[in-house]
């Protein structure tokens, strides 16, 4: 991934899940979770490892925080962003959630952005 100017993403593995005793047994409720990026020149970069995030709203904070990794090493670099999106899959491969990069930009920096030009 690194060719395509990102960085491995930084999985956590959440460990704020619940456990429900059963028998004397702990069955974990946390879920395997994959962050795909999609790039504008070369289309998906898979997560083949994925997270194990204590739910969906878990993904969805890693998402938003890999996107705004991304973003922020692009502009540390000054590089032009390739990355489109940052896309959640859960172990069957549905998409669960998206977050595109112009979305993890502060409104009113891109407000400002946008007076300027």
């Amino acid at each position: 991934m690194e060719r395509f100017g990102v960085g491995a993403l930084s999985h956590r593995n959440r460990l704020s899940g619940s456990s429900l005793p059963m028998s004397g047994w702990k069955v974990s409720l946390m879920e395997r979770y994959f962050l795909h990026v999609t790039t504008v020149s070369n289309g998906i970069i898979k997560d083949d490892e994925g997270a194990i995030l204590a739910n969906l709203q878990a993904a969805r904070d890693e998402a938003l925080e890999s996107a705004r990794d991304i973003l922020a090493d692009a502009i540390k670099e000054g590089r032009d962003l390739d990355v489109a999106a940052v896309i959640v899959t859960d172990k069957f491969g549905q998409e669960v959630y998206r977050v595109s990069l112009t979305e993890v930009v502060p409104l009113d920096l891109e407000q400002r952005l946008c007076e300027d030009t």
